[in-house]
């Protein structure tokens, strides 16, 4: 049991280290042209429905809370993690699901760097 023990409080910080330096690999450069175009490109076929095609939250209008208007100082302000966990795990209380399922993980870079763009 020792052993184990010993193993894990090696292991553990090395496993920690290397998943926070493969995100900011991710979030180190700028997002180039290209990225933003394929996040528009998912954005226009998975979240203008609800979000509408500005970003406003105009999509839907029955939604109760209405969807986030992602223009807005509140979601501006919102680091790139918050935002990514959003996207990957919904938002609890509203109409936003989980797309973790349904988009691959450079999808949801894509779409969080086009959001971005909204919020200029």
């Amino acid at each position: 049991m020792r052993n184990t023990r010993v193993g894990l409080t090696v292991l553990v910080p090395i496993f920690l280290l290397s998943v926070g330096w493969s995100c900011a690999a991710q979030t180190a450069a700028p997002p180039d042209d290209t990225t933003v175009a394929r996040g528009k490109a998912v954005f226009e076929q998975r979240c203008v429905p609800c979000h509408g095609a500005q970003g406003k939250g105009d999509g839907y209008p029955f939604l109760k809370p209405p969807p986030a208007d992602l223009t807005s100082f509140a979601v501006r302000n919102k680091t790139d993690a918050d935002l990514l966990i959003t996207i990957r795990h919904g938002h609890p209380d509203t109409a936003m699901g989980s797309w973790r399922f349904a988009l691959t993980e450079k999808e949801v870079w894509d779409v969080l760097a086009y959001v971005r763009t909204l919020q200029k």
